[in-house]
């Protein structure tokens, strides 16, 4: 948990103090960018995981094994904004781990990555503040941390909701708190929820 507030605290340092990255003057004929945003977070994600499947496709580990099943890993968004209230967004979060302890030691048995693709829904309550829901759908894939090789990947729904925070009065730059809901129903885990802080930045 000190792990979780300690990067949470750096990554809202990092939104304050980094610089605002502004397109206004460019015109939009030619910025690429127009109409895009993008944010890096950090995630604390909880894994619902099939204990009886992980123990019996490890041949490492006991039958007394416990399954440790929340991680925290680093996220990153890219975002099209089609009008002010309709977005399509892109998620790629990876470094999530499942640990086991065995007679004491601990060791991570999974990693994860997941790959979402989401329509945003946002509404402006303030100036300062703006709340959005996401629905989508999540390609996850894990690897044996043993063997390094892809054990368990499939395709499934997603959905969340998270609030922006305008921090100096311009939407140049946000800070942004996520929470989603991934649905998985693999041999390994049934499902996760993360939730992310992150420096957001809109051009």
């Amino acid at each position: 948990m000190n792990t979780i507030l300690r990067n949470a605290v750096v990554t809202f340092l990092l939104a304050v103090h980094l610089p605002a990255w502004s397109l206004d003057n460019a015109a939009p004929a030619t910025n690429p960018l127009a109409n895009t945003y993008f944010a890096l977070g950090y995630d604390a994600i909880s894994f619902k995981a099939n204990r009886s499947g992980i123990i019996a496709a490890t041949p490492s580990l006991s039958s007394g094994a416990t399954i440790e099943s929340a991680s925290s890993n680093l996220s990153g968004v890219f975002g099209w904004k089609m009008d002010e209230h309709l977005a399509m967004q892109f998620d790629l979060v990876s470094f999530g781990s499942v640990r086991a302890t065995d007679n004491g030691i601990s060791k991570q048995i999974l990693s994860s990555t997941i790959f979402s693709v989401s329509a945003i829904l946002s509404q402006q309550v303030s100036d300062n503040l703006s709340i959005f829901g996401k629905l989508g759908g999540t390609y996850w894939g894990l690897r044996n941390q043993d063997s390094d090789k892809s054990v368990n990947d499939g395709f499934g729904p997603s959905f969340g909701a998270g609030i922006d925070f305008n921090l100096y009065g311009g939407k140049e730059r946000m800070l942004r708190l996520e929470w989603t809901h991934y649905k998985m129903d693999g041999v390994f885990l049934n499902s996760a929820d993360g939730l992310s802080l992150g420096a957001l930045f809109n051009f």
